[in-house]
């Protein structure tokens, strides 16, 4: 029998599998993946939050020393520093806390007690 004679055609590849649509698994992965990205960020901004007193105390601690380096007074750095730790603790003891120890904790919450100077 002749080759040229044969009803022969060319091979047919399939075609190329498509990316698009995903299979179910890899939209399960980038749902897990998106809640996992989603609940990093909320735990990154519940930290920075919560680390906003901390950095802020920071700052005035700075200021304080700062200022002690213009005057010299070891009595004046005493009393803001004493100042500064008292904020400090307002900020992170609870009301609840403060108010069960019979208001020991002298609270610096309004402007006009910003610059008391407590005598203990």
């Amino acid at each position: 029998m002749d080759p040229a004679q044969l009803p022969l055609r060319d091979l047919h590849l399939p075609e190329a599998i498509g990316w698009w649509p995903l299979a179910p698994g890899w939209w399960l992965l980038i749902a897990l993946l998106s809640l996992g990205l989603a609940w990093l960020l909320q735990r990154s901004w519940q930290k920075y939050r919560m680390n906003a007193p901390r950095r802020y105390a920071i700052r005035a601690l700075a200021a304080v020393e700062d200022e002690y380096l213009s005057h010299r007074n070891p009595v004046r750095l005493g009393q803001q520093v004493s100042g500064l730790l008292r904020r400090d603790a307002c900020v992170r003891t609870p009301a609840r806390s403060r108010r069960a120890h019979g208001g020991v904790l002298a609270c610096m919450a309004g402007p006009g007690l910003a610059g008391t100077v407590f005598p203990y």
